[in-house]
């Protein structure tokens, strides 16, 4: 988990404090014991994730870093856009992966951060 704060950006909605942009890279791998098909291959990924970066978007970021650390954010399944089985999926906490507004998984989204805060909490 990378994240960079870029000034020069913004989230819809929270123009003026620039953005808090998070990347998840994951090479190649084995499934280790615990995931759905021990010893098996899945392919990398890389996610990108946005937050403002304003006071809750940074205590949100820290909440995602520690979620991330005990593994929580991502898991090995069954991708449910695609189908693919055996893949790197998220798992359950909300992120906001596209720049442009007015989108399904961008800003603007007056709900999100107390949303994903919940999320966090749990």
């Amino acid at each position: 988990m990378d994240v960079f704060v870029n000034d020069r950006a913004s989230c819809e909605g929270f123009e003026g404090c620039g953005r808090i942009e998070i990347t998840y890279k994951f090479p190649d791998g084995t499934q280790g014991p615990t995931h759905p098909r021990p010893n098996a291959r899945f392919k990398g990924i890389t996610r990108k994730a946005y937050l403002p970066n304003n006071r809750r978007g940074q205590e949100i970021c820290e909440m995602l870093k520690v979620a991330f650390e005990r593994k929580l954010v991502f898991t090995i399944g069954n991708s449910r856009t695609t189908g693919a089985e055996g893949v790197i999926t998220w798992n359950d906490i909300h992120h906001k992966t596209d720049q442009k507004p007015n989108t399904q998984f961008g800003y603007p989204d007056h709900t999100y951060l107390d949303r994903v805060t919940a999320e966090l909490k749990i």
